[in-house]
């Protein structure tokens, strides 16, 4: 679940690929980045903000490349800054800072395994 969580589309996963999600989900407590206590994470998964979200896969997945996420999604690369940007204010976490990239990416990992 965790694989089509991450790469949507794909059918094979390899574990090395989403080990630190499982390892992370089901040994740590995530108390602070709990999807059910940040409402601004809520904001960010409904429907009306598809867009910020698939924003936030796709530069997760190409490690933070801005040329290669902007081609992914075929939008100019400071619309691609304009939604990070977005996506920090609703939060309060910032995708360009590793440590919150991935506190953001467990939370959505852990709001679709719920």
């Amino acid at each position: 679940r965790i694989g089509q969580i991450l790469h949507p589309g794909r059918s094979v996963f390899f574990y090395s690929d989403i080990r630190y999600f499982d390892l992370m989900l089901s040994g740590l407590s995530f108390s602070n980045y709990d999807c059910s206590r940040r409402n601004d994470l809520k904001e960010l998964v409904n429907e009306e903000n598809s867009y910020l979200l698939e924003t936030l896969i796709s530069y997760f997945n190409n490690n933070g490349e801005m040329n290669i996420v902007a081609d992914e999604l075929h939008i100019h690369r400071n619309t691609l800054r304009y939604r990070i940007e977005k996506i920090h204010e609703m939060t309060g976490l910032n995708p360009y800072k590793y440590a919150d990239l991935m506190a953001l990416m467990c939370a959505y990992v852990q709001y679709k395994l719920k």
